[in-house]
């Protein structure tokens, strides 16, 4: 009996075996998409743009090579750029050719880049209104546009619909401005990284802090939106409840850790004083002797 999250590929292994493509994708995607995603940035180091743009790459590689192996049944061996196929096909039909030219795909008279764009973002994920409204990621009053830095990105522009490979530019860009802009907030949303954000979480929460709770974690909802109006976008960002959460655990086992250092340095005096001490000689073991087949020592 076929699996419902199964569907047959229409094709057998060495064996004679059928193939079955799963509709879950945890097969596949364990051994296959995650692999080649961990080839693409093992080596990299990549910043957020640069990672940004590796994966538009690698998913519109993969999904022009699925295409054509699930609707034609074979492999794709040509090259990736759909924009130039098109320009192909406008270019071949102004000329009268003796025989049809074959180019891999069906003339259309419309640019299918010009074609009405989704609403919907891949890559880097919007905030949704509801979270920039709960967490004032829109911040303080928005600047006057003459007054904005010429480094300030636009949508457009992180997500482009033509990606002519002849046009980018190895220009760095902040990419602080550049997750703001994916991200559609005023400034960017990350993990406590800078030194200010560690300084300022730390008087945040502990003794006589804004956010200090002697019984239990603080309430990382409202600190969320408290740290939003201390954020500048150069030293201080913006952070959601799950970054303060996060980060205040590893506090709180970092603050466990030097409390039982200082409660127990009165055990630990004696054995530090002589481990210390000039004279000090450490007492080791002999070293392993082996021995042969017939039991006698080397």
């Amino acid at each position: 009996m076929q699996s419902t999250s199964h569907s047959a590929a229409g094709s057998k292994d060495k064996n004679g075996l059928n193939r079955y493509h799963t509709l879950r994708g945890t097969n596949d995607a364990d051994g296959s998409i995650h692999k080649q995603i961990h080839w693409n940035f093992s080596a990299l180091n990549a910043s957020p743009i640069l990672a940004d743009c590796v994966m538009a790459d690698w998913h519109h590689q993969y999904n022009t090579e699925i295409g054509s192996l699930n609707q034609e049944g074979k492999r794709y061996m040509a090259h990736h750029d759909s924009w130039l196929d098109h320009l192909k096909s406008v270019l071949c039909e102004g000329i009268l050719w003796k025989q049809q030219l074959k180019l891999g795909q069906t003339f259309s008279e419309i640019d299918p880049l010009n074609f009405q764009q989704t609403h919907e973002q891949f890559g880097m994920s919007w905030t949704p209104d509801t979270l920039r409204i709960k967490y004032n990621f829109d911040g303080r009053a928005v600047e006057n546009p003459r007054t904005v830095s010429q480094n300030a990105l636009n949508l457009a522009s992180v997500y482009p619909r033509r990606l002519h490979l002849s046009t980018l530019s190895g220009k760095r860009t902040n990419f602080y401005t550049y997750l703001a802009t994916a991200q559609k907030t005023k400034y960017a949303v990350v993990p406590i990284h800078t030194e200010e954000e560690f300084h300022l979480f730390n008087s945040s929460v502990s003794l006589n802090g804004n956010w200090f709770s002697p019984n239990g974690a603080p309430d990382f909802e409202g600190m969320a939106a408290w740290w939003s109006a201390k954020a500048d976008g150069k030293n201080i960002f913006y952070k959601m409840h799950k970054h303060l959460e996060s980060h205040y655990k590893k506090w709180t086992e970092k603050k466990q850790e030097k409390e039982n250092l200082v409660n127990s340095l009165s055990q630990r005096k004696k054995n530090q004083e002589r481990m210390q001490a000039p004279t000090y000689v450490s007492q080791v073991l002999d070293p392993f002797q082996f021995f042969d087949n017939d039991l006698t020592m080397k």
